[in-house]
């Protein structure tokens, strides 16, 4: 799987998740993109997943969180939620 974060950058899971995650905040906390809804809600349930991967389950619950408010039936990340 990869992560596709502009048109133009794609991430490798493997051996990239820092550029991926680096690039998911660049997405998130500027204005250099215009995201839809569906856009931000990848991007959160990204980050919430990079964050179990890392054992950070309280980041990873916020960043869930904040995809599910956007999808809150989205079944599989109920069942993500650490």
């Amino acid at each position: 799987a990869y992560l596709v974060c502009t048109q133009d950058r794609q991430f490798q899971w493997l051996g990239m998740v820092e550029e991926g995650v680096e690039c998911l905040d660049e997405l998130l906390f500027t204005d250099k993109y215009r995201m839809d809804k569906l856009d931000i809600y990848f991007a959160y349930s990204a980050k919430g997943y990079v964050c179990i991967q890392e054992k950070d389950f309280e980041k990873a619950r916020y960043w869930i969180d904040l995809a599910l408010e956007i999808y809150p039936e989205n079944q599989y990340l109920i069942e993500l939620r650490p």
